[in-house]
This record gives C-alpha cells, structure tokens and sequence, in this order.
C-alpha cells in the first residue's frame, strides 16, 4: 500500500523563526490541503538534490491543493544564523514557507533521523507518507497524486513529472562511493607536516597550521595551507567558509587553487563553483555553504587537494555523489549511498 491509513497526527509546527510567510505556518492552516513536510539542510548534497522535484510539484500541483512547508534543520553552527538561511533559500529558488529548526524540536517530534525526509500530511493533519533520502521520486509524486485524488475524487490533475534526472531512472545503480567527512576524519590536528606517502581513503590530510573549533577546520597561518583528501566518487562537494566568523567575513571572496592526481583539475571536471585562469583551476569561496568543487570524474580512487594563502579559510565536510545510470557495473546499497 503506497499511503499508510491515517492513524498519526501531524505534530504541531513550531512558532518560529519562519521565512517566506507573514506569519508561522499552523497544522490547521493547511486543512483541506495535501501538504509535503521537507526536513533538509541546505549543506547537505542529497537535500540539495531532491530541490528540482520539490520545485516542480509545488509548480504542477498548488493549485490541485498541495502545500510545501520547509523544516530547516541545521547541521552545522552557521547554517543556525537567519540571514544565510535567506540567502541558501534565495539562491536555491524556493519559495514556500522555512521553518528555522535551531533547537531541534520538530526534528525531535516527528522522530526523524536523516536529512532529507519527506512527509506527507493529508487534508485531515494525519502523516500518510514517509520517504528519507533521494530517491523514488516517482513513488512520492504518486503518493502525492493518490492524496490529491482522495480529497477531491477525479480531479483534474495535470500529467506526472516523473523523473527529472537520467540517474533517477528505474534500473540506475550506484558505483562505490567515500562517506561524508567532517574534521573527525582529519588525521591529526595541528602543524602536521607532510602527509604520510600512503593516504588513507576516508582521512582528511591537512598541512600547515590548522585549528579545530566550532565543527570546522580552520586554517590559521601564517603561512599557506593544503588539505589533501583520497576519495572514490564521480562529483566532489565540499562544505566551506571564506573565515571563521561567519557573521564577520572577509569583504571579498577567498580562492583555493585545485589539484586532481597531482595535477590542475580539467576544465571538463569543474564543479560549478570552479574557474580557470591561466591554466590553473581556482574554487571560489564566497561565504558558508555548499561548495561544488569537482565532477564527471570516473568512480575510481582519485586524490584532491586544495591550497590556500588565507587565513580563517574553513573546512567543515568533503560529501560526494555517483552519477547513478541504468545498467551500471558498479554494485552498491543504493538506498544508504542516497542519505546524509
């Protein structure tokens, strides 16, 4: 049965601080409407990639009588500070109403554990849809359509997006990939001299002067810093700050000259946050957030290492992503390497 018989009540939505509405979003304000509860956080890769469908269904089916309400839970401490949440969501076009989770409490209260997780209330409050991580996007816009279906019978329901990605596709597999890494990955602390001749797939190789503090890697000079990661993924994406102050960042941008195997990342493997200039490949940090530092590489292990000169540059997580294609040789637990 695709929807579970309405037997849990939504909990209730929090006061706030809320974005994107005049005023904070109440259960029963959605009642006689079909509504999506996103739990995300705009660091997170795999909550990133579910935005193009969630964009999509609010487009295809708000006037059906289907809501989005956004639970911005935050991983990491700047993503808790209101005005880069404005900003994330500005920059990643949605345009239903956030919730800032700060505290926790409504992750708590639906008992929820990874980010992203999908609920889908009914017109009567009651949770009849589960979905955590990517995928089976397919499944949940069904699930969204049997809902609307059951409100008002044989409506006029506009055709299913259905997959918008190739990657989505039924048949696609994953191809081994690294784990996320946050600083408990680094392998030592500070002044750490040359990396050892063998690196470690899964470690965090800094060099130079580096400081651990606030759940972030911070480099404190005063002389240049690498970091240098071993990893197994076809996309590279890096969780950064331009300084260790979020709320007091530098005035102009900070930039990271980018290697891949020892030599200048390929012009056809820039992430979309990567230039080039004068042969090089630069990433251009501009204030915390997510950073898309590499991709269309082949799954294999490759090693990555990035220089800076300035001080306060911030590394919180390495996360990476497969290219997922029907027919891969690559076996994998797909539904684990889609979650946070």
């Amino acid at each position: 049965m695709l929807l579970e018989p309405p037997l849990v009540h939504a909990p209730e939505f929090e006061q706030g601080p809320w974005i994107q509405t005049p005023s904070p979003v109440r259960i029963e304000d959605l009642h006689g409407r079909v509504t999506l509860v996103n739990f995300w956080d705009y660091t997170c890769i795999n909550c990133v990639r579910t935005l193009p469908y969630l964009r999509a269904w609010f487009d295809l089916y708000r006037e059906s009588g289907f809501e989005i309400v956004g639970i911005h839970t935050p991983e990491f401490p700047f993503a808790r500070d209101l005005r880069q949440l404005r900003a994330a969501v500005g920059r990643l076009g949605i345009r239903w109403p956030v919730l800032l989770d700060n505290d926790q409490r409504m992750w708590t209260s639906y008992a929820n554990r990874y980010w992203p997780t999908m609920y889908l209330i009914d017109p009567r409050g009651y949770i009849r849809y589960q979905r955590a991580g990517e995928g089976a996007y397919d499944q949940t816009e069904r699930a969204i359509r049997s809902l609307l279906e059951e409100t008002t019978p044989r409506p006029a329901l506009p055709p299913s997006i259905g997959n918008l990605r190739a990657e989505d596709s039924a048949g696609a597999v994953c191809a081994p990939v690294s784990p996320e890494l946050q600083i408990d990955s680094v392998a030592g602390a500070k002044d750490l001299g040359p990396p050892p001749v063998q690196l470690e797939e899964g470690r965090i190789y800094p060099k130079g002067e580096w400081l651990a503090s606030r759940g972030g890697l911070s480099l404190v000079g005063p002389g240049p810093g690498d970091i240098e990661l071993p990893f197994r993924a076809a996309e590279v994406y890096a969780v950064l700050s331009s300084g260790p102050d979020e709320k007091a960042l530098p005035p102009d941008p900070v930039r990271a000259l980018i290697q891949l195997d020892g030599r200048p990342l390929p012009s056809e493997n820039f992430g979309a946050d990567v230039f080039g200039e004068n042969g090089l490949a630069w990433l251009r940090v501009d204030g915390p957030r997510l950073y898309h530092v590499a991709a269309h590489l082949t799954p294999v292990r490759h090693s990555l290492s990035l220089h800076v000169d300035t001080p306060g540059w911030t590394l919180y997580s390495f996360s990476f992503a497969t290219c997922l294609v029907p027919n891969s040789p690559f076996p994998a637990d797909r539904e684990e390497a889609r979650r946070c």
